[in-house]
């Protein structure tokens, strides 16, 4: 979700028209969407159980995937889980 969409949903949200929690779910939606199932499901298999990995997630919602130390973080997570990241799949090839 770039800027100019966050933005027109938060602006929403701030004059009634819809609600933070379906910002914060679409947000979050099109962030795992952008990642395959299986480190999708890691992510929140390893959130349920770490709080720092829940933390970063929330704070990629609200600062956006743009945020590249949250999303280094989060892509060390998934090696340390034994998954690769997207961007180091296109990096090898």
């Amino acid at each position: 979700m770039g800027v100019p969409q966050l933005s027109s949903r938060i602006f929403a949200a701030e004059s009634g028209r819809t609600s933070f929690r379906f910002v914060a779910t679409d947000a979050l939606g099109r962030f795992m969407r952008g990642r395959s199932l299986a480190e999708s499901e890691a992510l929140l298999r390893e959130a349920l159980y770490n709080p720092q990995v829940a933390k970063d997630m929330v704070d990629m919602l609200r600062l956006g995937p743009e945020h590249r130390a949250i999303a280094r973080r989060l892509n060390a997570r998934l090696f340390n889980l034994g998954l690769t990241s997207r961007e180091h799949q296109e990096s090898e090839q």
